[in-house]
């Protein structure tokens, strides 16, 4: 993703509540495709934007490391691949109070296109990929 105007880096928080998260944000590379998903129901926060990640697209590297690390984290290989769908976290708070509406109108756009032509697939919600900051927090970076 080539950085311009509309592209966002955030960080990425909450992985230590939602356990095993956290070994699998450290197992994954920079640039693996995450998704973003708004939720406006969320009774804490209304702005709230979750991170998802979808297990199917592991290599086969990472899923030898994943069987090793996640028994120590709250987790095991067979129940990853079998749940596939992780919600890793959330965008921040501050960052998720701008993108969030917005975030919510283009998979809605998008959506409404591919079922009106019948091309293409639904959304669950917004492509992201995977970042870590010059720390090694983990963020997203999101191009809208």
């Amino acid at each position: 993703m080539i950085p311009n105007a509309n592209t966002f880096v955030v960080p990425l928080v909450g992985a230590h509540f939602r356990p095993p998260a956290k070994t699998i944000i450290q197992t994954l590379p920079a640039g693996y495709v995450l998704e973003l998903r708004p939720e406006p129901s969320n009774p804490y926060d209304a702005n709230a934007v979750a991170v998802w990640f979808d297990a199917s697209h592991l290599s086969q590297d990472a899923k030898d490391e994943l069987e090793s690390t996640l028994p120590g984290s709250g987790g095991n290989l067979d129940d990853l691949l079998e749940q596939r769908f992780w919600q890793l976290g959330y965008l921040a708070k501050e960052h998720a109070a701008v993108h969030q509406e917005r975030l919510a109108f283009v998979i809605e756009g998008h959506n409404e296109d591919a079922a009106v032509s019948g091309e293409g697939f639904l959304w669950s919600g917004f492509p992201c990929k995977l970042s870590f900051t010059g720390s090694g927090q983990a963020a997203v970076i999101f191009n809208i």
